[in-house]
């Protein structure tokens, strides 16, 4: 899908490179896109393992993904391959997996904020490349 709509200013500053807004729930409530079959109920697939993973109190995994998708095309990768999605807002989805649990936030772009063992940062890093996807992730 081509990003479409107005173009934003955004960057890793809040300054910088030119990008645009995707399609969003704002054109799925006026109808111009299909709503997606992701509810506020989680779907079936993994989630966290307390008990074989670490996780911290608060969030630790912060970051973005390039343009050139919407969110739900990037929440559809990870459904795709197991995790479990549920639909956090018109916009926003949360995916979870036995190591990690995050947001996927559209605000013009798509930002990653949540949890990850940290042991297994380089493995999310490889499905964002497997994806074919730009993207930064980084662990605080």
């Amino acid at each position: 899908m081509k990003p479409q709509g107005k173009p934003a200013w955004i960057g890793q500053t809040g300054l910088g490179e030119l990008n645009h807004t995707f399609p969003s729930a704002e054109a799925e409530r006026e109808g111009g896109l299909k709503m997606s079959g992701f509810t506020s109920g989680r779907t079936d697939g993994f989630c966290l393992n307390k008990e074989k993973y670490n996780f911290p109190d608060r969030s630790n995994l912060y970051g973005d993904i390039g343009k050139g998708y919407s969110t739900l095309e990037i929440v559809t990768k990870f459904y795709e391959i197991g995790w479990s999605v549920r639909r956090s807002s018109w916009e926003d989805f949360e995916i979870e997996a036995e190591w990690a649990k995050f947001a996927i936030i559209e605000a013009p772009g798509i930002f990653i904020n949540g949890i990850i063992d940290t042991s297994q940062f380089d493995t999310l890093a490889k499905i964002l490349t497997d994806f074919d996807v730009q993207y930064h992730i980084r662990i605080i």
